[in-house]
């Protein structure tokens, strides 16, 4: 009696990788491969979890989970990290979900952790011991976005610049806050700051409270591409002066200039300094916004100025 051999191809677990990494932007199909074989779950749960977005809604309770209970075994696959705090629907009064979550996130486990963005943050509506967990993972991550940031904030955006030292990318972007801050008391508040000095690649508008306390405690920065939003008539001459303390290392420059009825927050800008101090710049995108009937006709000042640095 005669047996047949059953031969089994076995498919290289390099491969497999392979087509698992094809498919990391499908987070269902990512589900489905986990629970195939052991040997392709790691792989895919790397992709499936390394972005974890947890918004402001009562829908976060299946993604705080995965943050905060004992055993949840996915916290190494996490590198980038999306919080939504700020207002539920039009109540402006709503207690901040992140004050009594943050305590209770495994935060500092987060070894992998690489990029944070959080929405609307409310440095106020923290307590210390709230604030005090989000400053410790802030020393490993190399990307922070701090978009639509709120209420009397300035000297609480700088606590955090201080905890991230390892800062490459930073975004400030719409911030809705309103305290204003004077060169001396931010000065002796923070003397020596060890802030922004790795950073690399920045974006702030150039209307923001932070842009002109940045410069004074940091007035050398060695960024290489640099995007300001929102140049107006009124913020282009804080705008040039930021540019200038930035000097050689900027390369790659963004100006995203807004005319407000008949401003020119270009010819502004060139008095006040303009690109005169960066002679290492290579490349220079202008942006023009208008909320007017401003002639569309009309050359931008800026030009004259790039074509004599040919740029």
């Amino acid at each position: 009696m005669s047996t047949e051999r059953v031969v089994r191809a076995r498919v290289p677990s390099e491969i497999c990788d392979m087509i698992i990494d094809y498919l990391h932007g499908s987070t269902e199909t990512l589900s489905t491969c986990a629970l195939v074989c052991k040997a392709w779950l790691p792989a895919a749960r790397m992709h499936r979890f390394e972005t974890l977005h947890i918004p402001r809604s009562q829908s976060r309770r299946p993604a705080l989970a995965l943050l905060c209970d004992n055993t949840s075994n996915i916290l190494p696959c996490i590198r980038h990290l999306s919080l939504e705090d700020g207002w539920k629907g039009w109540k402006r009064n709503d207690p901040s979900w992140l004050d009594d979550a943050l305590p209770r996130m495994r935060l500092r486990e987060l070894n992998n952790l690489r990029s944070l963005t959080i929405h609307s943050l409310s440095w106020r509506a923290l307590s210390t011991r709230a604030r005090g967990c989000l400053l410790s993972v802030l020393p490993r991550v190399t990307s922070l976005s701090l978009p639509l940031l709120e209420g009397d904030f300035s000297l609480g955006v700088f606590e955090i610049l201080c905890a991230a030292t390892s800062l490459e990318t930073l975004a400030l972007l719409r911030p809705r806050m309103t305290d204003t801050m004077d060169q001396t008391s931010f000065l002796a508040r923070f003397p020596a700051a060890p802030i922004l000095r790795t950073l690399k690649r920045m974006q702030v508008d150039a209307s923001s409270v932070l842009l002109n306390p940045i410069r004074w405690v940091n007035p050398d920065l060695l960024m290489t591409d640099l995007e300001l939003h929102d140049v107006l008539e009124t913020s282009a001459v804080d705008a040039a002066s930021f540019l200038a303390s930035c000097g050689k290392g900027v390369i790659h420059l963004s100006l995203r200039f807004n005319h407000l009825m008949f401003s020119s927050p270009e010819g502004v800008f060139i008095r006040s300094g303009g690109l005169s101090r960066n002679p290492s710049l290579l490349t220079l995108i202008s942006l023009l916004h208008t909320r007017s009937s401003y002639p569309s006709s009309t050359k931008s000042p800026l030009h004259d100025c790039v074509r004599s640095f040919s740029i």
